[in-house]
């Protein structure tokens, strides 16, 4: 478990291109600077036995301090129980930054028996005494529903509150509620007025934020040269998700730049940190040789990496790869195993090359039931290719097979996912391919 200068504090954000989850380590939006937090910090082993004596005696000060010691394992070894029995004591005399503390072990389930509920009452407390982690904290559990109900006007409230005590997360928060319309009425304005204090202190969130607002010219006027500047600064940091957003606007030249190279570079770094559109983007450029050398095999490493996340159109890349033997030995059953994955999330490439594995028999079963039901699939999501692979099946069908298939699909068709929910189109270098095999 991360300690608590880097996760004890929640960010919550909706991107409006790519959604992953999110680690905070190095965001450093929420890192704890009080008297506590420094008194443990600076904790060697041999000052443990005098503290211990302090607390034991009723020293609020001391327990919290002891609390964040052994979570942290600063002069002691981590323990999370002892933790949660000193916090405890000291949010039973009213410190809020304990209390915060031990919340966040109920949402962890560190020493603790896991619990939402506990977690919520915990940093309301801490809330109430106007501790702005505690705020912070009950306002995510708010936007999320976690142990209360979900309720965006009181996230909004409690944001605020801790916003206003200068707390970065908060106002990162706010500004997302803001952006999104969440409990408040919807001001791209507002947003980026929040967002950009804390872009020009550095923190690497914000800063892909209001690149996202300058790039659509939300609550700014569109510039591409400043969103240019804004996800390079947030990538430069090491931010996972503008690593991806600026290979993706290199390569695609949307931000009135293209570079290959460039875009290799982001891809590659994005890739690297687990995000799998940029994972199953860097295969398609190796596999294309586009930005760097033609290599099948780091294309299918790649694509094999982002299809293990569920990225559909990577299952796609990967199964035609397996299929052509191309980075991979000639596999039909792999190669089928891979389609059907992506063809379950409703994507039409991946339907249509399924029901033609099945309309041939390659992968070792002929089934025209299953190819029709596939390539019905596929009609109904709009692929263009499918309705000829569909006209030519019902062609090599008889009349009846035709009929009772039809029949078959008319009464699963309403309870079949019939749009693409594999990966965020917007940001794959492969969205309008059409696969050809």
């Amino acid at each position: 478990m991360s300690s608590r200068r880097l996760c004890r504090v929640a960010v919550v954000f909706a991107l409006s291109i790519v959604s992953i989850a999110v680690d905070l380590k190095g965001m450093n939006l929420n890192l704890p600077d009080d008297e506590y937090q420094r008194e443990a910090e600076g904790l060697t082993p041999q000052q443990i036995p005098q503290l211990t004596a302090q607390a034991s005696s009723g020293d609020p000060h001391a327990q919290c301090v002891l609390g964040i010691a052994y979570t942290d394992g600063f002069g002691v070894s981590r323990d999370y129980a002892k933790a949660a029995q000193w916090l405890r004591r000291a949010a039973d005399q009213h410190v809020g930054r304990a209390a915060n503390d031990l919340g966040y072990l109920y949402q962890q389930g560190a020493g603790v028996q896991q619990s939402y509920a506990q977690a919520a009452e915990w940093y309301r407390r801490a809330a109430e005494q106007n501790n702005p982690e505690g705020q912070t904290n009950l306002g995510f559990m708010y936007s999320q529903g976690l142990g209360v109900e979900q309720n965006a006007g009181e996230a909004l409230k409690w944001y605020r509150r801790a916003a206003a005590q200068g707390f970065p997360a908060a106002q990162f928060n706010l500004a997302s509620l803001y952006r999104d319309g969440k409990g408040v009425t919807q001001d791209y304005v507002a947003a980026a007025r929040l967002y950009r204090p804390l872009a020009e202190q550095g923190h690497s969130m914000a800063q892909r934020e209001l690149a996202i607002l300058y790039q659509g010219g939300l609550g700014v006027p569109r510039d591409q040269r400043e969103s240019l500047r804004w996800y390079e600064a947030a990538a430069e940091q090491g931010d996972a998700l503008a690593q991806n957003s600026l290979g993706y606007l290199y390569f695609t030249g949307k931000l009135g730049r293209k570079d290959y190279a460039a875009a290799a570079k982001w891809m590659q770094a994005a890739a690297r940190q687990g995000v799998a559109q940029a994972q199953a983007n860097l295969a398609y450029m190796y596999h294309r040789g586009i930005g760097l050398p033609r290599d099948s095999r780091q294309a299918a490493e790649w694509y094999r990496a982002a299809a293990l996340q569920g990225n559909a159109i990577a299952q796609t890349s990967l199964a035609q790869l397996y299929y052509a033997g191309d980075g991979l030995p000639h596999d039909y059953l792999q190669a089928m195993t891979w389609y059907r994955k992506a063809a379950e999330q409703g994507y039409a490439p991946a339907e249509r090359d399924l029901g033609d594995m099945y309309a041939t028999g390659r992968g070792g079963r002929l089934d025209y039931e299953e190819a029709y039901d596939w390539l019905r699939r596929a009609v109904a999501a709009g692929d263009k290719a499918s309705k000829r692979e569909l006209a030519k099946l019902r062609q090599i069908m008889t009349s009846r097979q035709v009929e009772e298939a039809e029949f078959r699909w008319s009464a699963r068709r309403s309870s079949l996912l019939s749009s693409y929910a594999g990966a965020p189109a917007g940001q794959s270098l492969q969205k309008f391919e059409d696969h050809p095999r």
